[in-house]
């Protein structure tokens, strides 16, 4: 399983815009503080500003060593579901996370998720992660409400929720997929 990425890959306008925004960074402290400086350096169009956020997301699951995990993962029951981000927990728990710099109707997506993933996998666990402050609260106050119960949390990226988040995955044992049928994804790192 290739778990780098390939130099094609790495030619796409939003991969050297990437590398362009993580030179800028100088030292790696903790996630929020990382994706803090992400965002201070994301490009004003929205056009690549998603895809950055996604690999910074990676970026940080790489340096937690939080592995295995996998990208743009296509759920193959509902072949029109692809994660963003997926570990894998054994027996029958994935762990998923939609990344989305801001929310507006975008978050429908990421609770279309959660709902599919969950009605196969109960014990699955599903996160929306934004930079999106005012929209990223209001998601989670309807996650605390009940109002989206299959969504786990609505993270702040550049805050200390996601060093929570990260904190707790450290704790966790993640599993290949490569034996899971129900998954069509390559390990990214």
């Amino acid at each position: 399983m290739d778990t780098q990425l390939t130099g094609a890959q790495w030619k796409s306008k939003s991969s050297k815009k990437y590398l362009e925004v993580i030179g800028k960074i100088k030292n790696y402290n903790r996630p929020s503080k990382f994706m803090l400086e992400v965002e201070a350096n994301l490009p004003p169009t929205n056009n690549v500003r998603g895809k950055i956020f996604e690999l910074a997301f990676c970026e940080i699951l790489k340096r937690e060593n939080i592995t295995p995990f996998y990208y743009q993962v296509r759920f193959a029951p509902r072949p029109i579901i692809d994660f963003d981000i997926l570990l894998y927990q054994s027996p029958n728990r994935p762990w998923s996370f939609s990344l989305k710099t801001t929310l507006r109707e975008r978050w429908k997506q990421s609770y279309l998720e959660a709902v599919i993933l969950k009605n196969t996998y109960p014990a699955a666990k599903s996160y929306l992660v934004t930079l999106d402050e005012s929209e990223g609260q209001r998601r989670q106050q309807s996650i605390e409400n009940q109002e989206m119960p299959e969504l786990n949390q609505c993270i702040l990226a550049n805050t200390d929720e996601l060093d929570f988040l990260v904190n707790e995955l450290q704790k966790q044992q993640f599993n290949p997929i490569t034996a899971v049928r129900l998954f069509n994804g390559s390990e990214f790192f």
